[in-house]
């Protein structure tokens, strides 16, 4: 998001610098914690930052397009157990990886 937020930072000098007459307010807030918790997004809100905005770009990579929304993120943690066993023995072992790879195939079928 650096470079997102230098370019928003450069565009907004530059509407500035040229005087340009705009229909409204331009604010530029940056937050932290969007990843988990929009720790971040609440509190500009919450202290009313976020009051007399009619709209938003926000510049997170999306895919090299313009999108009007966004996907949004979800974190959740995994965790397969296996039994290790002697190379010489791979039969009486269970590999966690494969449990893993399992997951990932069903969760991404359940996602399209």
């Amino acid at each position: 998001m650096k470079s997102g937020l230098a370019a928003l930072a450069i565009a907004m000098c530059e509407l500035k610098e040229e005087g340009t007459d705009l229909n409204g307010r331009i604010r530029f807030l940056a937050t932290v914690g969007e990843e988990i918790g929009r720790i971040g997004s609440k509190q500009l809100v919450k202290e009313g930052y976020a009051d007399d905005i009619d709209g938003l770009i926000i510049a997170e990579p999306s895919s090299s397009i313009i999108a009007y929304t966004h996907k949004g993120s979800m974190n959740f943690t995994v965790t397969a157990k296996g039994k290790s066993a002697h190379s010489s023995m791979p039969a009486e072992g269970i590999n966690a990886i494969n449990h893993i790879a399992d997951f990932v195939l069903h969760f991404n079928e359940a996602m399209d």
